[in-house]
């Protein structure tokens, strides 16, 4: 009988139990070795002449002093299994990948999990195959095959068989249904693409003018305000709408027309005002200009005409005042950007716009002697003396056109038959007072003040004004003539248009 399939060994009753003084029958001793025999042969020996036959339990004892297993069906101890023994790979390739384990896997089985280091960035799908037992896909999200750069050399990576292909684990598709990020999403290299190929359409934040956050490169919003998009621009250091470009910073310099010559002897006109200074414009938007006429020289005893304004969107530049008659004893001229000259009396030439030109020379004391020369950008027109008229005043030169530029010089005051000899215009464009003559126009497009006529003649006319802009670099703006000079973009304006920014 030997063991009773519960671990007890069980002798065999026959003759038993032996007793003494009695001859032990041969049939019990043969029955009972056959037993010891049997229950030696059914236990494993030690130094392994048997193996087992069914499954043995070990009622919750362990194997100690287990050595370590080198083949796929010896026991692994727990030391190799802490070291992944078996499911460590070492392999080569980039998008075909040979891999070895030890021991040599003996075929693929569901639920295997390996883990490797990519000796290469994948630069497409890319296949394993495992102790030469055939090639099979390595995927992600399931079925979906690796992209390039889904493996970056020398990362860990970890698969599992599924039956059919390796799923790479933690490694998730490119494309996704829906993807909700609640903290901050951060893309990055060099590659990186945001695009669409359906109908629908990216969401920007949205919020007011208000709420916009601090300004930072690369920021883009809706603004609900406005109800255009915008982006944050550093160099400017402000938040400019999709369909505007940045502001940018102009010099301008913007002359007014000057005024007319007074008539017969009278004072010059005075010249057109000017201004010159920078301002910052918002690109896509259009600026209007106009450009000043000069006023009219007189032609019976009035004063000359005044000239008109230049402006630049809601800058503007004063017209030149018309100069005064000599007539009845004369009168002062108008005032304006460059103040006129006066004629006849004690008369005072007419004031200037503070910051855009001077007041007009006086008459002299006694009547009928030199007239009064148009106040200039400069400088004050000059006083009538009793052998001349007044000069006009001088003008400001500017370079913002490239080269330097004198504007809105005073025109020069008329002769008289009582031996005053006319005055000179002011550089800048400002006309010469007349000598028993028609007094000289101002120059067109300088604002320079007309000279006034000499006895029993008209005064010239004021010259028309101008608006020139420059900035630094490449052309961005429209309208005018463009040039440029010393790395600057120059738009001149002789006639009323529109600065396209």
């Amino acid at each position: 009988m030997s063991f009773n399939g519960s671990g007890t060994f069980v002798i065999n009753s026959t003759g038993q139990p032996v007793v003494t003084g009695t001859v032990i029958s041969s049939t019990a001793f043969n029955a009972l070795t056959a037993d010891l025999a049997t229950g030696l042969s059914t236990t494993m020996t030690k130094d392994g002449q048997t193996t087992a036959t069914a499954n043995i339990p070990m009622g919750t004892f362990k194997f100690t002093g287990l050595g370590a297993g080198s083949a796929a069906t010896d026991s692994a101890n727990v030391s190799q299994v802490q070291s992944s023994y078996g499911t460590f790979l070492t392999i080569s390739g980039t998008d075909t990948i040979t891999a070895s384990v030890s021991p040599s896997l003996t075929a693929y089985t569901v639920g295997q999990m390996f883990a490797f280091v990519a000796a290469n960035t994948n630069t497409g799908a890319v296949t394993i195959n495992i102790s030469s037992l055939g090639a099979k896909s390595i995927t992600k999200s399931g079925t979906t095959a690796l992209i390039a750069s889904d493996l970056t050399a020398n990362y860990l990576y970890v698969i599992v068989y599924d039956g059919t292909q390796f799923q790479l684990v933690g490694v998730s598709s490119s494309t996704f249904a829906s993807l909700t990020v609640t903290g901050v999403l951060t893309l990055s290299g060099s590659g990186v693409q945001m695009t669409s190929s359906g109908t629908g359409a990216w969401k920007m934040p949205v919020g007011t003018t208000a709420q916009r956050p601090t300004g930072a490169s690369g920021l883009i919003r809706q603004n609900s305000t406005t109800g255009f998009p915008e982006w944050y621009d550093t160099g400017t250091s402000a938040w400019v709408q999709f369909n505007q470009g940045p502001a940018y910073t102009i010099n301008y310099l913007i002359v007014a027309g000057g005024g007319g010559g007074g008539y017969s002897s009278g004072g010059g006109g005075g010249a057109g005002g000017l201004l010159a200074s920078s301002v910052t414009l918002n690109s896509g938007v259009g600026y209007g200009i106009i450009i000043g006429s000069g006023g009219a020289g007189a032609t019976t005893s009035v004063n000359g005409t005044n000239g008109t304004a230049t402006t630049v969107s809601t800058i503007s530049a004063t017209g030149g005042g018309g100069g005064g008659s000599n007539v009845n004893n004369g009168t002062a001229g108008g005032s304006g950007g460059g103040g006129t000259g006066a004629t006849g009396g004690s008369a005072t030439g007419g004031a200037g716009t503070s910051g855009q030109g001077n007041a007009g020379g006086n008459n002299f004391t006694t009547a009928n002697y030199g007239a009064g020369g148009g106040g200039g950008a400069g400088a004050v027109g000059v006083n009538g003396t009793s052998g001349s008229s007044g000069a006009g005043g001088a003008g400001t030169a500017s370079s913002i056109s490239g080269s330097s530029v004198t504007y809105s010089g005073g025109g020069g005051g008329g002769n008289n038959t009582f031996g005053a000899s006319a005055g000179a215009g002011g550089t800048g464009g400002g006309g010469a007072g007349g000598t028993n003559a028609v007094g000289t126009s101002g120059s067109a497009n300088t604002g320079g003040g007309g000279g006034a006529g000499g006895t029993s003649n008209s005064g010239g006319a004021g010259g028309s004004g101008i608006v020139i802009i420059s900035y630094a670099g490449a052309q961005r703006g429209t309208g005018g003539v463009v040039t440029s000079s010393g790395g600057n973009t120059i738009h001149t304006f002789t006639t009323s248009g529109t600065y396209n920014a």
